[in-house]
């Protein structure tokens, strides 16, 4: 559908699979967001896709995916985020999706230490710990993405 709006526009086709590095704007944490959040980025550096030329600067939108926090000291925190689309300043927007060799989420786990008890003439180890931080990606976090059939 985007293809086809920018072509009535008059604007030039945008290749697929075109990798552009991409940095967070602001910071995304699982204890502060839920999927479906919208979150933004912008590209580090001008690209070329095809006979357009993408500004370093130009900003992009995604969803959160997962977003969830640990809820007892077994349990881990994940994050984990989709981008969507690069807003060109022309008003067209390029559609984009993480790159295969990018991982943008986060996972954090419980600190757990071993604590040796006796019960009823047993020796046990059990464990205690801290639960596990949110997971969090701050502001600045490099990935990329890569142009996509809208």
């Amino acid at each position: 559908m985007l293809a086809k709006m920018a072509a009535a526009r008059g604007a030039t086709p945008v290749p697929t699979g075109i990798t552009i590095p991409v940095s967070l704007i602001g910071s995304v944490a699982a204890d502060q967001t839920k999927v479906g959040d919208l979150f933004h980025f912008r590209t580090t550096g001008d690209i070329k896709a095809g006979d357009l030329l993408i500004p370093a600067g130009t900003i992009g939108d995604g969803v959160i995916s997962d977003a969830n926090t640990a809820a007892h000291h077994r349990s881990s925190s994940n994050l984990s985020l989709t981008p969507r689309v690069l807003h060109l300043a022309s008003g067209t927007d390029v559609a984009v999706a993480l790159a295969d060799d990018t991982i943008v989420e986060k996972k954090s786990r419980p600190r757990l230490f071993p604590v040796p008890f006796l019960l009823g003439g047993a020796l046990l180890v059990g464990a205690v710990g801290s639960p596990a931080k949110p997971a969090a990606l701050a502001e600045g976090t490099i990935f990329s993405v890569v142009t996509a059939s809208p």
